[in-house]
């Protein structure tokens, strides 16, 4: 099967970026593809799963870990799912710093490499951490983090007072870095005025395709992307 790997990120932080993951991987789930969720990094512990981060059931736990190992086909170990755990719920070279340790775009994406190596017959969806360019160190933001794991990305776009020049901006940025843009969603984290509206906006200013709309606490059968 030909790599169909993605890397999903989004404008902002808490626009339901892993609830998009979670309807790529059940639309994959659902046509009986091998599929999983791995999430780049993650900052702040979840109460529920505990500081070694072991896996709950589901109704005792809600991070992104959980969420994505839970929607996806192929059952990933946690190590597999969130090879990075800080401690902080904030930006990660801040969490890093807190915690003394050493992030680099080089270091995570190998990790990434050597977990999609062995699983080359499935199809991986690498979710970010905030935005595109989401601080990891003094230099470097996750945007390093994509081009060297030379994937294709997936913008999520959390649909909101400020969203269309956010999304511009980003969809520019993913462009300049030299990732391979496969196109946005249209993402209703809470309920927001002129959604329509705005979509329609970002249809006519994104040159990339618009892969699915996703509303506030719908389900929705996204198609995985392809190159």
């Amino acid at each position: 099967m030909a790599n169909r790997n993605f890397f999903l990120t989004g404008t902002d932080t808490d626009i339901g970026k892993t609830y998009v993951a979670e309807q790529f991987l059940r639309a994959a789930a659902r046509r009986g593809e091998s599929a999983a969720g791995i999430k780049v990094l993650s900052a702040g512990l979840c109460s529920a799963c505990g500081p070694l981060g072991q896996m709950t059931p589901i109704a005792d736990c809600t991070c992104d870990a959980t969420r994505l190992q839970s929607a996806s086909s192929l059952k990933l170990s946690t190590d597999q799912i969130s090879p990075i755990v800080l401690n902080e719920a904030c930006s990660p070279n801040i969490a890093a710093d807190l915690d003394q340790v050493a992030l680099s775009s080089q270091g995570i994406a190998e990790g990434l490499t050597r977990v999609s190596t062995k699983l080359a017959e499935s199809q991986l969806l690498f979710e970010g951490a905030g935005g595109w360019f989401t601080p990891i160190n003094e230099f470097e933001t996750l945007a390093d983090v994509a081009v060297l794991l030379r994937l294709p990305v997936v913008l999520v776009i959390g649909v909101r007072l400020g969203c269309l020049n956010h999304a511009i901006l980003s969809a520019r940025a993913i462009s300049t870095t030299g990732c391979q843009l496969l196109g946005w969603v249209a993402s209703e984290p809470a309920p927001a005025e002129f959604f329509e509206e705005q979509v329609q906006t970002l249809e006519s200013h994104l040159s990339t395709p618009c892969l699915g709309v996703v509303r506030h606490d719908q389900s929705t059968d996204l198609q995985w992307p392809t190159a």
